[in-house]
């Protein structure tokens, strides 16, 4: 809030600006921490129902998000269910190619240079 809209405020009842005017200057800061404080109290208030609301919306589209995922399985057409399905296997390929197929091309290239470093070195292949 702005030195601008503080006294634009004050300005609507001139009766409270006199009075807070009229008070010691340590009353005036109490008044003013009070007022702070009160303001902190509401914004906390508000962010908490904010949260709940969020809550609450989440567990409705949660809802919502299942009953239509339901609908929409019964309404695919067949084609639709197959490429459903391939797109299964294909994350099946995806999780192949990304965790095994490294560590087996490693293993592979272990083997072969252990291979070379024994023949090199003097040791006779069976």
């Amino acid at each position: 809030m702005t030195e601008q809209e503080i006294l634009r405020l004050i300005e609507t009842s001139r009766d409270a600006k006199k009075v807070f005017f009229a008070m010691e200057v340590d009353a005036q800061i109490e008044a003013l921490y009070t007022m702070i404080l009160f303001l902190r109290s509401q914004q906390a208030t508000g962010q908490k129902e904010h949260v709940e609301m969020q809550r609450d919306i989440r567990s409705i589209l949660r809802e919502l998000g299942g009953i239509g995922r339901r609908n929409q399985d019964r309404t695919l057409t067949t084609s639709q269910k197959i490429n459903l399905a391939l797109e299964k296997r294909g994350m099946a390929w995806v999780w192949f190619r990304d965790k095994v197929l490294p560590n087996l091309v490693t293993w592979f290239l272990v083997i072969i240079l252990t291979g070379i470093l024994y023949t090199s070195f003097g040791g006779k292949l069976p």
